[in-house]
């Protein structure tokens, strides 16, 4: 005989992790399935030689859904956040001090007077919510200055991880920016201990976990789902979460029309990332470096968060790919020259050494004109979660926040059935 529950969750990331913990407790019983011997997605932390390698570069929003999910669960977390006075701008293979104030954005060398004033405007605009919503980024930015619209750009991708201003979504790239203005946390232990505590939630509500558990097929068999899992095992449920990659969901989620048509859209955001833990940092006075006319990033985590062993230095670079640009060795080589030139002698002190080519940072832009896939979908007690789904958040925010929506749907589509 099958066994019965009335909700699974089938994935262990962010959303499905989130998912499973909104909606266990009182008496349903739910079930996480995970393909993955261990929790966590993307999520997942790395340890090795005291070193924490998160999977790229990791910031948890202190204004982000997923920051809220995470102390509405009670998820433990310490951390700490980049010193504003170490951030710099490169800008023509040069270095900039980047401006944490309204104040000190007149001090900014690389742009005219003018161009301070009118940046100062800028972020006023943007820290009040007073801009438009329509159309694309390069909209907004297209009647700048070249320079500021370099700037505003690579804010752009500092906040929202995407390298696409002719493609984003006007309105949610500069919510995201605004949001970012409130900070960010670097997550002592890497983001594994975030998973962690989601781990510990799940099982204080009693949620079933099954880790390297693969789904084989879904299907709707009367009033409930029948899904086969490897070896011939089969389980059924009544309400069912794909907190799963879109394509995953496409292939499990036959019976809807809607999932699947959306699926086919998701455009993956991807990144290279080169990730170094050195002995020592040759530079202390440099925590955060971002390129202003190119599309790299540089940051020590280790100096804000507990990421490398007494003395050593975790440092993370990328290089965000655009729309379609595939990745290439000369994406590594420009950032380990980067790091020739803001971590001099790095090579000879480099302990670890973590390389992601390619790596989708989310796994959907939010394109202007295209909808996303929603929660619900057209086939009953069937949901969809993940950075790819739904509105109003990116990145881990747009995870968890689905993760709530979806936990919510499938507990008051449950309620009626």
């Amino acid at each position: 005989m099958d066994q019965a529950y009335d909700l699974v969750v089938v994935g262990g990331g962010i959303a499905g992790l989130v998912a499973a913990a909104n909606a266990g407790g009182e008496g349903r019983r739910v079930l996480l399935l995970e393909a993955a011997p261990d929790l966590g997605g993307r999520a997942r932390t790395r340890s090795s030689g005291g070193f924490h390698f998160n999977q790229g570069a990791h910031a948890l929003y202190r204004q982000g859904r997923f920051k809220a999910a995470l102390d509405r669960l009670g998820v433990p977390y310490t951390g700490g956040e980049p010193v504003a006075a170490q951030r710099t701008l490169m800008w023509d293979g040069m270095q900039h001090p980047f401006p944490s104030s309204l104040g000190k954005v007149i001090g900014l060398s690389p742009l005219g007077f003018g161009e301070r004033l009118q940046l100062v405007r800028l972020f006023q605009q943007v820290g009040a919510g007073d801009y438009p919503r329509e159309g694309v980024l390069r909209d907004f930015t297209g009647a700048l200055t070249p320079k500021l619209r370099h700037l505003i750009e690579a804010l752009v991708r500092l906040a929202a991880y995407a390298n696409a201003p002719e493609q984003l979504a006007l309105g949610p790239a500069l919510d995201q920016l605004r949001m970012s203005i409130g900070g960010v946390i670097y997550v002592d232990g890497g983001w594994a201990t975030l998973v962690a505590g989601l781990e510990a939630a799940l099982r204080q509500r009693a949620v079933e976990i099954r880790t390297s558990t693969r789904l084989e097929t879904l299907a709707r068999t009367g009033d409930e789902w029948r899904l086969a899992l490897a070896e011939d095992e089969a389980i059924t449920a009544r309400a069912v979460v794909l907190a799963t990659e879109p394509d995953v969901a496409g292939k499990l989620a036959g019976a809807s029309i809607d999932a699947e048509r959306l699926v086919a859209a998701a455009e993956p955001v991807r990144a290279v990332c080169l990730d170094v833990g050195l002995s020592r940092l040759p530079t202390p006075t440099t925590g955060l470096v971002l390129g202003a006319d190119e599309p790299l990033y540089l940051a020590v985590h280790s100096k804000a968060g507990s990421l490398a062993p007494e003395g050593g230095a975790l440092v993370h670079t990328a290089c965000y790919l655009a729309p379609g640009e595939a990745p290439t060795p000369a994406h590594l080589q420009r950032l380990e020259l980067m790091l020739d030139q803001v971590q001099p002698s790095w090579r000879a002190l480099e302990v670890e050494r973590q390389r992601l080519t390619g790596i989708a940072v989310v796994q959907d832009l939010h394109e202007a004109g295209r909808p996303r896939a929603a929660v619900a979908t057209d086939a009953p007690g069937l949901f969809l979660a993940g950075d790819w789904v739904g509105e109003g958040a990116m990145l881990s925010d747009a995870a968890a926040k689905s993760g709530e929506e979806a936990a919510a749907a499938a507990l008051a589509y449950l309620s009626q059935t």
